[in-house]
């Protein structure tokens, strides 16, 4: 399920970021990042995120039973991409109400130059430009858990498994359109 949410712009950007223990009990009140209505208002993954002009926003991110969080700033898009608890958050950094989201993320990749973002679930992959905008989403390919292994002249390597048990079936894919090779 893919949802985005988009709000006005802003001028600062985050240049920073700390993993919190929960949700703190004073200050302003959390962003929730969440995959849609009916929307959870539990606490779950919380992060406190500096701005380039030192505010800072504390967000709160969706997650079920047990959680991990990994952030990863993606300069040359001014984002920030969350992943909790296998749930995939890409986020304007300049106006964290803007953001998409990606259930059952498995695995993420940039290409070379860092100008598009690669996500797995367990049986498709999405490629995302830039500007935070889906650009292509693949068809089954034919398996499941898909993990993105590397990606280098155009082309994005894959594996997945066939059957259960099975050993991992490589799998290349053409970053401009999604088409195997």
């Amino acid at each position: 399920m893919l949802v985005e949410m988009a709000q006005a712009d802003s001028t600062a950007t985050v240049v920073r970021w700390e993993v919190l223990r929960g949700l703190p009990g004073e200050g302003p009140v959390a962003k929730h990042f969440h995959h849609g209505h009916p929307t959870p208002w539990n606490e779950g993954a919380v992060i406190r995120f500096w701005n380039s002009d030192g505010s800072h926003w504390i967000g709160n991110f969706q997650s079920r039973l047990g959680w991990r969080a990994e952030v990863t700033h993606w300069w040359e898009s001014d984002s920030v991409i969350v992943v909790a608890s296998r749930d995939l958050y890409l986020i304007n950094a300049r106006n964290p109400d803007e953001y998409t989201t990606l259930r059952f993320t498995t695995s993420t990749v940039f290409d070379e130059q860092r100008t598009a973002l690669f996500v797995s679930d367990s049986i498709r992959i999405y490629a995302f430009d830039g500007d935070r905008r889906l650009r292509w989403m693949s068809e089954a390919l034919g398996g499941y858990d898909i993990e993105l292994k590397a990606c280098g002249h155009g082309v994005l390597v894959a594996e997945l498994e066939e059957e259960m048990g099975e050993p991992r079936k490589a799998v290349r894919i053409r970053t401009e359109d999604g088409t195997t090779i």
